[in-house]
């Protein structure tokens, strides 16, 4: 008996079709340390580092960038960031060196040039960057990351992990061999 491909590829066309929720915006911290707050213009719950790059945000409310900041979402003042770039992973708008992660089963990727799929049981076999590309009739988004015998397809939509209280900036379905695993990235410096 053969096996079914129809429910993983489902899954993944209707990710294809999904909205994007805000566009990623990269900044980088002032020269002082940034009060972080619990919400916009709440109260506060830390600060950035002096000049912390790249600082990521996942959603706006006025003034107001959320951000990861550390397990939680945090807020910062706009006017108070710069914006910065940072490298772009070859042939796509999606930033390098993604951390992608998913739970059941537990299992990260880094999106690079070499990267290794990994999970508890071990890390399977080194794999190579084949192309980046925009998914067919779309000008970047979802973009279709190419390793090989492991594809993932990436989105700027805003994931939650369901692990931690922090919203991370992109979403991604990775479709190895029969298997569809799906979670969300953020850059990692």
């Amino acid at each position: 008996m053969g096996v079914n491909r129809a429910a993983p590829i489902a899954s993944l066309l209707a990710g294809l079709l999904a909205g994007f929720a805000h566009a990623q915006a990269l900044f980088t911290a002032p020269a002082h340390p940034l009060p972080v707050r619990d919400a916009p213009g709440g109260d506060v719950i830390g600060a950035l580092e002096p000049g912390a790059t790249p600082v990521e945000s996942t959603g706006a409310d006025g003034a107001w960038l959320r951000i990861g900041f550390g397990e939680r979402d945090g807020w910062v003042a706009r006017d108070a960031l710069s914006p910065t770039e940072t490298p772009m992973l070859a042939g796509s708008q999606a930033p390098d060196g993604l951390l992608c992660s998913g739970t059941e089963p537990f299992w990260s990727l880094r999106l690079e040039a070499a990267t290794t799929l990994r999970s508890p049981d071990g890390d399977g076999p080194a794999l190579t960057l084949h192309g980046v590309a925009p998914a067919v009739g779309m000008s970047a988004f979802p973009a279709r990351v190419d390793y090989g015998p492991l594809v993932a397809v990436l989105r700027p939509l805003a994931c939650a992990d369901g692990m931690s209280d922090r919203t991370q900036a992109w979403t991604v379905d990775v479709l190895d061999g029969d298997r569809l695993l799906t979670g969300c990235c953020r850059l990692s410096p």
